[in-house]
């Protein structure tokens, strides 16, 4: 009994220094149902997370599975700090109670100023409330799940294809989607065109939207669309294709 606790301790300690030594991971805030589905995909694609949970049971599944966690109130701003909100990419909150992702969703905009807010939200109503305090995405997956449940009923063909191209089950044979930041590329395409970097002739993938850095989306933009810094380029291709990407040295 005393060395499984050993152990544990052991995992817990090493686990809290990985997570003081986290930078632009992303936390996610309650480990129910939706806050699982968000740290299975973000850890498929390989996405650093951390955790902040208060049911010793589902801390345990975390351990149990290598999974960093702070455990704590995420309404309480040392669970924050405790997750080096100050040096996050993302937050996620996914708790039940409107008012208490809105406690998250406050704080963490205190504290930094350039986290990415994703959080929940049960009543429409709330949207304004959440839009005010900081989030930059509101997600209620009751409206969502009932919206997703229509289309399937009227376009169930373009759903299950657009299912199937989001799915990080599918084989490599498959197409993808990869979104790439403009800042991310090799210096000297920054502020090319699509059409100089060629990328199509040199990996195979397909060039489909573009966020330009204003924040408007083109679909099937211009190969004569310039490429400047803070904007993004969402490419279509096999996993090969993508893989090209590094290979070709266009990342």
């Amino acid at each position: 009994m005393v060395n499984v606790n050993f152990f544990k301790e052991f995992k817990i300690n090493k686990m809290c220094k990985k997570v003081k030594k986290l930078k632009d991971h992303t936390i996610i805030c309650g480990y129910g149902r939706n806050g699982a589905q968000v740290a299975r995909k973000l850890i498929h694609f390989g996405k650093d997370i951390v955790i902040i949970e208060n049911s010793p049971e589902k801390i345990n599944h975390l351990i149990d599975n290598n999974i960093l966690y702070v455990e704590g109130d995420a309404t309480l701003d040392s669970s924050l700090e405790k997750a080096n909100v100050k040096y996050a990419k993302n937050l996620v909150s996914t708790l039940s109670s409107d008012v208490n992702n809105l406690f998250i969703v406050l704080s963490a905009r205190k504290k930094n100023k350039n986290l990415k807010i994703i959080s929940r939200a049960s009543e429409e109503s709330s949207k304004e409330k959440f839009d005010i305090a900081g989030a930059d995405n509101v997600v209620m997956p009751e409206l969502v799940g009932g919206g997703h449940m229509s289309s399937l009923i009227i376009m169930p063909d373009l759903m299950e294809f657009l299912s199937n191209l989001l799915s990080e089950d599918k084989p490599s044979s498959m197409n993808h989607l990869k979104e790439i930041n403009v800042d991310n590329l090799h210096p000297e395409m920054i502020g090319g065109t699509i059409a100089d970097i060629n990328i199509r002739e040199k990996t195979g993938c397909f060039p489909i939207g573009f966020k330009t850095k204003e924040g408007k989306y083109i679909i099937n933009p211009d190969s004569n669309t310039v490429l400047e810094l803070g904007s993004k380029l969402i490419l279509l291709g096999k996993q090969s294709e993508i893989e090209n990407l590094q290979i070709k040295n266009i990342l």
